[in-house]
């Protein structure tokens, strides 16, 4: 699995990829995840998850409406016969997830 940070020029959100690494190895133990290719978190969620959905072939959608705008979006398709699964998380939500380690940081973006 690998995790993308996209779009965050000069920002110091990379700081939180060991820690969200450390996250995700926890979260993993005893489960089943070799279709989840990719974690994306996108500076552009919406922007950024219609590229990555028609490059894959597939209809350009998420979540939108008079409240906001998707969190986050799991995009499953085929990859070589084989099911492949990609996960985009919006900028917010990912800082949710290390609101102790990472105020100063998510404060910059």
């Amino acid at each position: 699995m690998e995790i993308e940070f996209v779009g965050f020029k000069g920002l110091p959100i990379e700081q939180l990829k060991e820690p969200f690494d450390d996250l995700m190895s926890q979260l993993a133990q005893g489960l089943e995840i070799t279709s989840l290719k990719n974690i994306i978190i996108a500076e552009d969620f919406k922007t950024e998850l219609f590229k990555f959905q028609k490059s894959k072939g597939l209809r350009e959608e998420c979540t939108e409406n008079e409240v906001g705008v998707a969190g986050g979006k799991v995009v499953s398709y085929f990859q070589n016969g084989e099911l492949e699964i990609c996960i985009f998380l919006h900028q917010a939500v990912f800082g949710l997830l290390f609101s102790e380690k990472s105020e100063d940081v998510l404060n910059g973006i």
